[in-house]
């Protein structure tokens, strides 16, 4: 299996984990690898998770995931997911 191979299976394995919020399971994926295959693995892990999303969800479903996820950066970048606060 090529590198690149080797970080998109991880990048998939790290998905089916978090889903299964398994977080041990995603530290032992990332801890043989260095930080840059940590970076490439943890890229492919969202764009799995976004695929995924999109090709089982329908698109209105996707769009409130969207603007849920945009909502909790402004919440978070703005300190009010502290005070209890959250999309």
């Amino acid at each position: 299996m090529s590198n690149m191979q080797f970080l998109k299976v991880t990048g998939y394995e790290v998905t089916a984990a978090a889903l299964r919020d398994k977080p041990d399971k995603i530290r032992a994926l990332f801890g043989s690898l260095t930080a840059a295959e940590t970076a490439a693995a943890a890229e492919g892990g969202l764009l799995a998770m976004a695929e995924i999303i999109r090709a089982t969800q329908p698109t209105e479903i996707v769009e409130q995931m969207i603007t849920a996820a945009e909502a909790g950066a402004i919440l978070t970048a703005s300190g009010a997911e502290s005070e209890g606060t959250t999309p």
